[in-house]
Parts: structure tokens; C-alpha cells; sequence
């Protein structure tokens, strides 16, 4: 399955590492170069762009920016989309997400793993940040 993660941090990588030793071809994005390059160079992605047209051909697509951004980018994703695709966050915050992005796609499945570190960054991903934990 090809599985896109906008916001290649601590979360983003990790889901990454973890997606990618499934099996899953994992598509990224980022705000800067820099994160896209070091995400490929350590095995948290197949490929990462700086351009949201790469998420064109995700089956599902984890939004892991920060709180403020999540709606405002999944409002620019949507548009390269198609309507089949999954999109889901993991912000830690529900409820304004969800109103918010319910109206504009109907495949949104708000989401939050129930772990984490302190540390942020793709230098701080690691892999099986999740196992053994939930995922609410």
C-alpha cells in the first residue's frame, strides 16, 4: 500500500520507519529540504518532496504537522487527491479538527497515538515508537 505522511517530525518519521517495515511504500512531505533528505537518507520514507502533489497516489495519508497547521494543510492536500483516499491526523486535539475537516472530505478519520517523546525532529524518529501502544 502506498501510505503518505505530511510532517516528517518526531511522529511523521516514526510512523515512517514503522509503515516501512511493513511493507508499505511510504510517500513524505515536508517544510524543508533538509527534512526530506535526511528522512530518505535514514529509511523513515521511500521518497519525500517538499511539493503535496507527491501524496497524489497515496491509498492513505497521516497528517502529522503541528496542532495550528493540520486543518489549513489538509484545506491545500485535498485538492491533489482523490475523493477514494484516507486522510487521518494525529493531533492530540479532536474536536476543532474534526468539525473542521469532517465538511471538506468524507474519508477523514481523526486519530492519536498514545505515544511519544519529548524530542522532536526526523533526527529523533525511531522505530517501534508505537508498538504495544494504542492508537486512539
Amino acid at each position: 500500500m502506498k501510505i503518505g505522511i505530511l510532517g516528517l517530525g518526531l511522529i511523521g518519521g516514526c510512523l515512517g520507519f514503522d509503515l516501512r517495515s511493513q511493507g508499505h511504500d511510504v510517500l513524505g512531505v515536508s517544510r524543508r529540504e533538509s527534512t526530506c533528505v535526511r528522512a530518505i537518507e535514514i529509511g523513515s520514507v521511500d521518497q519525500a518532496s517538499l511539493d503535496l502533489s507527491l501524496l497524489a497516489s497515496a491509498e492513505v495519508v497521516f497528517i502529522c504537522t503541528p496542532i495550528g497547521l493540520i486543518v489549513p494543510q489538509v484545506k491545500e492536500l485535498i485538492g491533489y487527491l482523490p475523493k477514494t483516499t484516507i486522510i487521518t491526523d494525529v493531533g492530540s486535539v479532536k474536536t476543532p479538527i474534526v468539525k473542521a475537516i469532517s465538511p471538506l472530505w468524507e474519508n477523514f478519520i481523526g486519530g492519536h497515538p498514545m505515544a511519544g517523546k519529548t524530542d522532536v525532529g526526523i533526527e529523533s524518529a525511531q522505530r517501534n515508537l508505537f508498538v504495544n501502544r494504542p492508537y486512539v
